[in-house]
């Protein structure tokens, strides 16, 4: 057995130093309950892409906040599949297909977060940002189903390359995922986001892995303003994001234009032309600087409750800054929550839409603007007779509030149901 393995060394010497994406993770099994057909606890399903063995000793699982004890001696070789899952699991698991039981299995949450794997010398092999979103029913979103890798060969595509498994069983631990296909990625990738960590380090958030080599060139990025970019850095764990150095501050309440030019993903695709977002340095929006332009409290069957925000001042406000609330009949507020986790900027003379489901607002409503319309999970309950909205700053201080009615509406109205109310004057009174 020694001289074997010997000889695997010798003639593939990438057994002990595997590559990013050589082994991938091509199924997640999150949220086992309630059970379709598989065993009650949570997996991944690990997959050697490379032409050589791969000897996992020293490798981990890991969260953002835990990690799994290292791995035993175990080599995969090419085009094999391995289920991980916790110790305890090990046997209810072990008749679907190889199987490796360790100690510290990190939780996964069902409504998805960041795992990684990493080697031995704790370089990144393959991570993911998985989300129950990904799942491509609503049923499958309740549990019982796993997530499974469509293309293995794209494992620096998110979402688009990730779906449901279709299997009776609710998964395919063990085996080719059921969902398989092989998908060829044409398109080029999207920018998603853009915003400013400080004053002189920028950060461009995309939909897939980048190639890091390829995209560290300071030269293929133009910030207005004359301002230059002196340094670029894909960052990890899933290199879809770009820290970009400036070579002076950036001043406040200024817009700044960031051109991106021939940004490469692992696949070869690069953007078309010239990439263009706008970016600049928050501030602390104040009473006169958002408005409350518009509120369904009343929504169509199967629809939703919106508001409707319009920056009305100069400055480009974070919405990770931004809270709703609503009163409590004595007055309190209550269940404060920011718009989003992350941020996101509202800029000057912007509408932005806040629902807790766009897709059932774009079933019963024209949206102009796609983009405008931010999920988030802090809007707060919109009786349908009356009710109460505020909207506070990063430092408590209430820089909106609503009391409305449906008493508002036209009186001659047959049904109020699925009407907004708008305002009128963006610069009137908001309880005129």
């Amino acid at each position: 057995m020694r001289i074997c393995y010997l000889l695997l060394l010798l003639f593939n010497p990438g057994w002990l130093s595997a590559q990013r994406y050589d082994v991938v993770i091509q199924e997640i099994f999150a949220d086992p309950s309630p059970p379709v057909g598989l065993p009650s606890s949570e997996w991944i399903e690990l997959r050697n892409q490379s032409r050589a063995p791969v000897l996992l000793s020293g490798w981990r699982l890991s969260d953002l906040s835990s990690q799994s004890a290292p791995f035993p001696n175990v080599t995969l070789l090419p085009d094999s599949i391995l289920i991980v899952c916790p110790s305890s699991a090990l046997s209810s698991l072990s008749a679907f297909g190889r199987c490796l039981g360790i100690t510290g299995f990190p939780s996964l949450d069902n409504g998805g977060e960041t795992i990684l794997l990493k080697n031995a010398g704790e370089q990144i092999i393959h991570a993911l940002e998985y989300s129950v979103d990904w799942h491509t029913t609503e049923l499958k979103k309740a549990g019982g189903w796993s997530l499974e890798m469509i293309d293995p060969d794209h494992p620096g595509s998110f979402q688009i390359n990730w779906g449901s498994a279709t299997h009776p069983a609710g998964g395919t631990p063990g085996k080719t995922n059921s969902i398989d296909r092989t998908w060829i990625d044409l398109d080029p990738h999207q920018m998603n986001n853009a915003y400013a960590i400080d004053s002189t380090r920028l950060l461009i958030l995309l939909d897939e892995a980048l190639d890091s080599a390829a995209i560290e060139q300071p030269a293929l990025y133009e910030l207005s303003d004359e301002r230059r970019i002196t340094e670029a850095r894909c960052l990890p764990p899933l290199f879809d994001r770009i820290e970009l150095r400036t070579d002076w501050p950036l001043k406040k309440e200024k817009i700044y234009t960031l051109h991106c030019r021939q940004l490469k993903d692992l696949r070869g695709n690069q953007t078309i032309g010239k990439v263009t977002t706008r970016i600049g340095l928050p501030s602390e929006p104040d009473t006169a600087d958002i408005c409350l332009n518009e509120l369904l409290f009343d929504p169509p069957t199967g629809g939703t409750d919106y508001v409707e925000l319009l920056n009305i001042g100069k400055k480009i406000i974070d919405l990770s800054k931004l809270y709703l609330s609503a009163r409590t009949p004595t007055g309190i507020l209550a269940n404060i929550n920011p718009i989003k986790d992350k941020p996101r900027y509202f800029f000057p003379q912007d509408y932005l839409v806040l629902t807790s489901d766009s897709k059932a607002l774009e079933r019963h409503y024209f949206v102009q603007q796609p983009g405008w319309v931010i999920h988030t999970e802090a809007l707060p309950s919109l009786p349908d007779a009356s009710g109460n909205l505020v909207i506070l700053n990063g430092q408590g201080k209430e820089v909106e509030e609503i009391n409305y009615s449906a008493d508002w509406h036209f009186p001659l109205l047959r049904s109020k149901t699925g009407v907004a109310l708008e305002r009128i004057d963006p610069k009137g009174k908001t309880q005129d």
